[in-house]
């Protein structure tokens, strides 16, 4: 393994900022592979003529650079380079293990459990405070949950088809069969990225409206793009429509509405202030979630939103008178 070995005067006159950027920018090209100058300037908050030395410096340490022209091109350091392992601290260390354990109590599989315990082992010989802990067994939303995460990640690996039955947010229920690409827990759900025979095209499905789900001996018809670069794309595609929400809402409930419904403050006072949001049109979580405040907060716009919660409110009265 290579050690980085900084010329003298950057260690005279660098200082631990210029050392520390030059690490880090090490390890984002390891990591990420051919990386332009500008994005480089970006992900350390510096100008481009800053890396630009910065390239010179690492090439000076013995750090197997190269540039590469042309649209896509950019700085990249060579394959067979490898960063020394000592270079782990304990403040390291204590961030894996932090991520480890929340992953174990959310994601019930061996393969986690083991690297945890592989981990720990390293950590021995070190003093490791942990000051951060996660608990994620929220996760496990019913008794099927690790059943299915564990199906789905082998068809992952075996790129094999999955087929299931999938109920949508209108109570619509159907068939379907999907060439799974990823899993991601967000918005407190997990979620299946994947890309759809019938629609022939991607779709994100929330685990938690799957039901009957197998794996296939049908192999993908096709080659997928990364994992990570899909979601970032499809994520900026985003055509799910929103609605925008005002909200006149007393201060006595100011710490739960700010928890539960995060929006933007326009104005307040002493006795309320006025929230403003983006929800999906199509969820419901956040209704469900103004309802439940009742009369301390009030709709002001949209007008549609206003006659939605009149019409729910009577057929609650009717339900109980």
């Amino acid at each position: 393994m290579t050690v980085i070995h900084l010329p003298a005067d950057v260690l005279r006159n660098g200082g631990i900022m210029k050392i520390d950027r030059l690490l880090g920018i090490t390890i984002y090209l390891l990591n990420h592979g051919v990386v332009s100058a500008r994005v480089l300037a970006e992900e350390f908050e510096v100008s481009i003529r800053t890396i630009l030395r910065d390239m010179e410096t690492l090439s000076l340490s013995g750090i197997p650079i190269t540039s590469l022209y042309g649209t896509g091109g950019g700085y990249k350091i060579l394959d067979n380079y490898k960063l020394d392992s000592k270079l782990m601290d304990e403040e390291d260390y204590s961030y894996i293990l932090t991520a480890l354990q929340g992953f174990q109590s959310g994601y019930n599989q061996k393969g986690v459990r083991d690297t945890f315990e592989k981990i720990l082992h390293n950590t021995s010989d070190k003093e490791i405070k942990q000051n951060i802990f996660m608990d994620l067994t929220v996760c496990h939303e019913g008794n099927y949950m690790d059943d299915y995460l564990k199906c789905i990640e082998k068809s992952i690996t075996d790129k094999n088809c999955i087929q299931f039955t999938y109920t949508n947010s209108n109570n619509q229920t159907s068939a379907k069969e999907v060439e799974p690409i990823a899993l991601q827990y967000k918005w407190y759900a997990w979620y299946l990225l994947a890309y759809c025979h019938m629609s022939k095209n991607y779709r994100w499905y929330k685990l938690i409206r799957m039901r009957e789900l197998v794996e296939t001996n049908i192999p993908f018809s096709r080659e997928h793009e990364a994992a990570e670069q899909l979601i970032k794309r499809i994520e900026a595609e985003d055509n799910q429509s929103y609605i925008t929400i005002k909200l006149k809402c007393k201060n006595e409930v100011k710490i739960p509405v700010q928890e539960y419904l995060r929006g933007v403050i326009l104005e307040e006072n002493d006795n309320f202030f006025i929230l403003q949001l983006q929800e999906p049109t199509q969820e419901r979580m956040w209704f469900s979630l103004l309802m439940g405040f009742g009369k301390d907060i009030e709709v002001l716009e949209p007008d549609i939103l206003k006659e939605r919660m009149k019409t729910v409110a009577r057929g609650l009265y009717d339900l109980y008178t």
